[in-house]
């Protein structure tokens, strides 16, 4: 689901950034358009006479717009032409409308809301990889899985002021190496040690706990495994209860 979404936000960057480099392309077409064009003022009149399009011009293509509700159009700030469709430019509604050559609206959208949305997809990607326990090697490593032998080690009755040992052992049952990027104890009472390496498909590999008791009585402490597997984390017990 998470790569889904990855490969998703990615997609939308590159189709945001192409459009930039398109439009930034059109702009320097257009300002090399510019320098080749002469300004030619016309009379609006000639002599007492008013100059009519049809004299000054060989042909045009006069395309009624279709005037529905969805479509109406405040100003046309600018008129593109291509692939055989109208793009119209409404800087006052801040709405791009593109027609059909015969007029028929095919579509519409707000600027600012198309920005928006862009920006917002583009943050949620950001997120995805900023979860707490999620680790941004997730993005180009393979899932696995891993299977412990138990998940929850009892301890006994521990002295205090002692240290007591706790060793999980595992073993990767996937496809892929399993990588274990951290291993996080709840409380400053427990110590944890492994091996920093990739454990490779059908291996097996242990992470070790020492347990320091700070109080009396019973207790639970949890320990998270972060790793690539579904979920991006592993969570397991050590319990017993301190006496003096």
């Amino acid at each position: 689901m998470i790569m889904s979404n990855i490969k998703y936000c990615i997609r939308i960057g590159i189709l945001f950034l192409a459009g930039i480099i398109v439009f930034g392309c059109n702009e320097d077409r257009q300002n090399e358009k510019d320098s080749d064009i002469f300004q030619i003022n016309i009379p609006l009149t000639s002599g007492d006479k008013p100059l009519f399009a049809d004299s000054l011009f060989c042909g045009k293509e006069i395309v009624p717009l279709e005037t529905t509700p969805e479509c109406l159009i405040s100003q046309i700030d600018k008129l593109e032409i291509a692939d055989d469709k109208l793009y119209l430019l409404d800087d006052e509604q801040d709405f791009i409308f593109i027609f059909s050559r015969q007029g028929k609206l095919m579509k519409k959208f707000n600027i600012l809301l198309f920005i928006t949305v862009i920006i917002l997809l583009l943050l949620s990607g950001w997120s995805i990889f900023h979860q707490p326990g999620y680790s941004s090697e997730d993005q180009f490593v393979t899932p696995t899985n891993i299977h412990f032998e138990k998940d929850t080690l009892s301890l006994g009755s521990v002295k205090y002021g002692t240290e007591q040992k706790a060793v999980f052992r595992f073993t990767n049952t996937g496809t892929a190496p399993l990588l274990i990027y951290n291993v996080v104890p709840s409380c400053d009472c427990t110590a944890v040690k492994w091996k920093k390496r990739p454990i490779k498909p059908g291996e097996s590999g242990e992470i070790q706990t020492v347990y320091s008791p700070n109080s009396l009585g019973m207790f639970i402490k949890n320990i998270e495994v972060r790793c690539n597997v579904a979920g991006h984390k592993i969570n397991l017990k050590i319990r017993g209860n301190v006496i003096e």
